[in-house]
């Protein structure tokens, strides 16, 4: 998950192909671990193949579990200038408080709290 000054997050819009997960609905950039994969790698590459980014590991940080332990979120800070290409979908920039009005993957929202708590005080 990346997010850039002014509570601003980075939001995927995926294709509206039948033959995707959830077409048309918005979620965050990320997906699966690899066989062997660490989580924080996965993310990494994740955001790569999404986003065309290249991050380090480093450079990302633990937000949260979801899904009882099962799905790990990790996210950074960019600035405002960084150019993120759509390579999956279509990339978009909402604020946090815009997040409820978008049709989101069923199990999604339950990061808007999270995201509140941390980037909204």
């Amino acid at each position: 998950m990346l997010k850039r000054q002014g509570n601003m997050v980075l939001v995927q819009h995926r294709d509206n192909k039948p033959n995707i997960g959830h077409p048309g609905k918005y979620c965050f950039p990320g997906g699966s671990l690899e066989t062997g994969e660490d989580p924080q790698d996965a993310a990494v590459r994740e955001l790569r193949e999404e986003t065309g980014l290249l991050m380090e590991p480093s450079q990302l940080e633990f937000l949260c579990n979801i899904k009882e332990g099962s799905e790990q979120v990790f996210t950074c800070f960019v600035s405002s200038d960084t150019k993120v290409q759509s390579l999956e979908g279509r990339m978009e920039w909402h604020a946090i408080e815009e997040l409820t009005a978008l049709d989101f993957v069923p199990g999604e929202e339950a990061l808007f709290p999270k995201l509140r708590e941390k980037f909204c005080q």
